[in-house]
């Protein structure tokens, strides 16, 4: 059991790097500022959801108590919710300020 778990853990993580250099990729490759921050912001969104997954089967293997698994989701929550918001605000005060969007004529 201790195994399935330790490999789940790894996975999980493993995952959560993934989309993590999804959205450091996406960050240097895409071409406008909007572009940028929907990869940085919904891929981190979900690494970061990953690590906590992992973080939560670790407290239980552990044997950690509800103190951890509080901490864990307290921050799980705040992320979730502060995140995207973060990001729709920063995009928001961008298209105020005047920044256009790439289109397809503006060239590669």
């Amino acid at each position: 059991m201790q195994l399935a778990l330790d490999i789940l853990v790894i996975v999980l993580l493993a995952a959560g790097c993934f989309f993590s250099l999804t959205a450091a990729v996406g960050m240097l490759r895409f071409p406008d500022f909007y572009t940028r921050s929907q990869a940085g912001s919904i891929n981190d969104t979900l690494s970061i959801m990953l690590f906590c997954a992992a973080m939560l089967l670790e407290c239980w293997s552990l044997g950690l108590g509800y103190t951890y698994w509080g901490r864990v989701l307290l921050m799980a929550a705040f992320i979730l919710l502060s995140g995207p918001a973060a990001a729709h605000a920063i995009a928001q005060a961008a298209l105020l300020d005047g920044v256009r969007p790439w289109t397809r004529k503006d060239g590669p």
